[in-house]
């Protein structure tokens, strides 16, 4: 069922425990021949930090969310990968997952996506990552990794466990040769249980992506009106599910205690497990809103009042 939902072939699905597992399960099991990788800096710590960490491979950065296509044009070649968000945290908006994939694909790359916010696009990727719990509104301890069938083949996993073998003896062992290679454990049946009943729920409603990107810019036209927020999402795209800003001279921590407490609002602020971007735009953190089906115009309103009338109380 989640393989029809999702668009892919249920041999081509794994279910995971979480997507930094899956993400060090997949690099554990690349050919020796890919030898250099791709990142952004605007990307969370979950996807670059495991690159970081390959010290001996060649790791290239992306430092310009706006010239990504132009990057990857010069840069891939058949022993890349490529490793990327499909929203980057710090700026908010949807990336051209379509055209990424385009470029990638025509220069031999293999490219690797955390779709965990735009789930209709798996079947531009290589290799795609999807957190269970954030737009298939699933429960903690559950993911799901994507593996396109070619890719399958020339993957072979460090780790084993009693899904994976297919025979043994006291020497060697023998994997099984499909996507089951990545399951080493049983899955978390309840967490999977409560992912299925999502998506269930999630097949009921029509263009909810829409309605999420009506919500958010409805709300970035009304933050245009409060002076001091500075909006850096770009509003440009067909899907946002979300809104980055910044406000000088407030501490955003401050802000986003207060709207809870006094409003029973919940944002995310901090540096959005994006450090590095951060430090590149020389902001020290930012705040971010997301919606989802549940949310509705009043929500907004709600939310634009208590904002208009924290920043009094803390400029």
């Amino acid at each position: 069922m989640i393989s029809n939902y999702l668009g892919t072939g249920s041999d081509e699905l794994a279910i995971m425990p979480s997507k930094e597992y899956a993400i060090q399960m997949v690099l554990s099991a690349l050919p020796t021949k890919y030898n250099k990788f791709i990142t952004s800096i605007f990307d969370p710590v979950q996807l670059i930090s495991p690159i970081i960490q390959l010290q001996h491979k060649t790791h290239l950065w992306i430092d310009s969310e706006e010239k990504i296509l132009d990057f990857l044009g010069e840069n891939v070649d058949p022993d890349t990968v490529v490793i990327l968000n499909d929203v980057s945290p710090i700026f908010g908006n949807t990336r051209d997952i379509e055209g990424i994939a385009k470029i990638i694909h025509a220069k031999g790359g293999l490219f690797m996506v955390d779709l965990s916010r735009i789930t209709n696009r798996i079947s531009c990727a290589d290799i795609a990552f999807i957190d269970g719990h954030v737009n298939l509104l699933g429960p903690l301890g559950v993911s799901l990794l994507y593996i396109d069938s070619k890719t399958i083949t020339i993957l072979d996993p460090k780790s084993a466990g009693s899904g994976t073998i297919r025979d043994i003896n006291k020497s060697q062992l023998h994997t099984v040769s499909g996507i089951e290679k990545f399951e080493i454990s049983p899955p978390n049946i309840p967490a999977l249980l409560g992912l299925v009943e999502s998506i269930n729920f999630l097949k009921g409603i029509d263009n909810y992506q829409d309605h999420q990107t009506h919500l958010i810019r409805y709300l970035a036209s009304e933050f245009d009106s409060i002076e001091p927020v500075k909006i850096i999402t770009n509003m440009n795209t067909d899907f946002n599910s979300s809104l980055v800003f910044s406000i000088d001279n407030i501490d955003l921590l401050d802000l986003t205690i207060m709207i809870d407490e006094m409003f029973d609002i919940e944002i995310y602020s901090g540096q959005l497990c994006g450090q590095i971007g951060l430090d590149k735009l020389g902001i020290g953190s930012v705040a971010m809103i997301s919606v989802h089906i549940y949310n509705t115009p009043d929500d907004i309103d709600k939310l634009v009042s208590a904002f208009r009338e924290l920043i009094k109380i803390l400029e």
